[in-house]
């Protein structure tokens, strides 16, 4: 299940001129959400934990981030 949540303020994430085309958004609040196992054709996927742990798996090698915290 995804879940959108939006802030009332506005965060810069990406240098002005630089943005990249974005295919799709996940926002979520949910401790136990996951995305699942998928994989990307000439796709990077750009990670932004804003607070709190995340934990996921890339090519069989675990991660663990902590606020704030952005993986390419």
């Amino acid at each position: 299940m995804y879940q959108r949540c939006f802030d009332n303020a506005s965060e810069t994430l990406f240098v002005a001129g630089k943005t990249p085309r974005l295919s799709r958004f996940a926002f979520s609040d949910d401790p136990k959400w996951e995305s699942g196992h998928h994989v990307h054709d000439n796709e990077t996927e750009l990670i932004y934990v804003k607070k709190g742990v995340a934990r996921f798996t890339i090519d069989s090698f675990r991660y663990m981030s902590r606020m704030p915290m952005t993986l390419w």
